[in-house]
């Protein structure tokens, strides 16, 4: 892609564009649009003289038209964006409050059907839906330098759930009825607050939450920026979510959905009746509508014994069962000798505590570690960061920080956030290790294992730490 801002200054792909930042055309704080026809490539020197304006200033347009140009003719450049680089007119007020407006109002149809529905529902109480858009609360955790690590645990979903219920909450004391002139008269603040400070805060719905608001009518002091922010900041932070299961009970699915060959050797159950096993292979077998636990006499060489068990009630009998009572207790009197049943209904998921470990349960002979890995977030953050980009590089020199103030200041915290993700990996296997140990008996050796690695880990470089998380 060519340079927005000059002619005469190239990309070097040879440096890894190491000297480059991707711009907007459209400015972030009106939309979040990071595809190509809202993005291009530029050097970072010119990317600073640049201001969160639009349209693009005529010099540049003059300069680059021939390149803009041919890079359309040879459909290397959609029409859409042609046009965003080429327009002279300014956005209008309506322009700027339609894009500000998208920012707020969720545009999903299967969540707009879903408030209906709860609005329906809940109409006689003093219950109110309200949504937002979906991707506010990943911009939020951009701007604030949260990222969400899916690979260590599962609590990024209360913490996503924590911070879409308050930023909902800010949208509504903060913008209650959308006015048109306000929000506007608002933006115009935010463009002349960021033009003086010139750091990048993403949209303007977002990054007004970083100023206090008091409510002109009452008084009343609706929203504190940075102490509003410095809660929120520090409860993503925390690590100590109640997580569990949706446990099941039913006959949404009565095979395991994997086809297998007629030469597997499974015991298999015919995908339609005219399509026998032997020749056309099948499913792998029953599927599971919940579980029951028996006593039951269980052969055992030339003997039998009674033995107590978790069985798998199929769905295919559960159906049945609603239109013939009793198949249940047939199919379990058929299939598992003198059989009396402790523990009629299991659901599937449910949560148990076995020799000190908790453990869902997911088959009639399987269970699933239920204990979540809770690590420092200082690890966490580390590896949310490296498993997702890499760790982060340094991409300003000292000679370009030593002539730009605003390069100094960027520098640095590029260097604050590289440090900060190699102490984390270099921390990480110890304190796994540890946890594995003392934490999860279920894994047996596992943890002194890992914590005989733990030499051999300290011993690899930083790159083949990170492949190793």
């Amino acid at each position: 892609m060519a340079n927005l801002h000059t002619q005469v200054k190239k990309l070097d792909i040879e440096n890894g564009l190491k000297d480059c930042e991707i711009d907007h055309i459209l400015p972030r704080s009106l939309t979040k649009d990071d595809s190509l026809d809202n993005t291009v490539l530029v050097l970072r020197e010119e990317n600073q003289l640049k201001l969160d304006d639009y349209p693009i200033s005529p010099d540049i347009q003059k300069k680059m038209l021939p390149v803009w140009m041919s890079l359309k003719n040879a459909k290397f450049m959609s029409q859409l964006k042609f046009q965003r680089l080429t327009s002279q007119k300014q956005l209008s007020d309506d322009q700027i409050y339609g894009f500000i407006n998208r920012q707020l109002v969720e545009t999903r149809q299967i969540t707009k059907h879903l408030a209906r529905m709860l609005t329906e529902k809940y109409k006689d109480s003093s219950t109110e839906m309200f949504t937002i858009r979906a991707g506010m609360s990943s911009e939020y955790r951009r701007i604030h330098d949260l990222p969400k690590c899916r690979e260590v645990n599962d609590l990024h979903h209360a913490k996503d759930a924590y911070l879409a219920a308050t930023l909902a909450q800010y949208v509504k004391v903060r913008y209650p009825k959308l006015d048109k002139e306000f929000i506007y008269g608002e933006y115009k603040k935010f463009k002349s607050d960021k033009k003086k400070n010139n750091r990048e805060y993403g949209s303007f719905i977002l990054s007004s939450m970083k100023y206090d608001f008091t409510n002109t009518i009452t008084g009343e002091i609706v929203w504190q920026g940075k102490s509003s922010c410095e809660i929120i900041d520090k409860t993503m932070k925390y690590n100590d979510c109640l997580i569990t299961k949706k446990t099941e009970i039913g006959d949404n699915q009565f095979y395991d959905q994997t086809v297998y060959s007629k030469n597997s050797g499974k015991k298999m159950i015919a995908r339609k009746a005219h399509l026998p096993v032997n020749r056309y292979g099948g499913y792998s077998g029953k599927k599971a509508a919940y579980f029951a636990v028996i006593n039951y006499l269980k052969p055992s060489g030339k003997k039998e014994s009674p033995v107590t068990e978790i069985v798998s009630i199929p769905a295919q009998i559960y159906t049945l069962e609603k239109t013939h009572p009793g198949s249940i207790d047939k199919y379990i009197q058929d299939n598992y000798k003198d059989a009396v049943v402790l523990l009629p209904k299991v659901p599937i998921n449910q949560k148990i505590e076995h020799d000190g470990n908790e453990q869902f349960i997911v088959g009639s002979s399987e269970v699933t570690n239920a204990k979540q890995l809770k690590l420092p977030y200082d690890i966490e953050y580390a590896i949310a960061i490296a498993l997702k980009r890499g760790v982060p590089r340094v991409t300003i020199s000292e000679e370009q920080a030593d002539e730009d103030d605003k390069l100094r200041d960027k520098r640095n915290r590029q260097i604050e956030k590289r440090n900060k993700v190699i102490n984390g990996i270099n921390r990480f296997w110890k304190v796994y290790s540890d946890k594995l140990a003392n934490q999860y008996q279920q894994f047996g050796e596992a943890g002194n294992n890992a914590r005989n690695a733990a030499p051999e880990y300290d011993k690899l470089s930083i790159d083949d730490k990170n492949r190793g998380c």
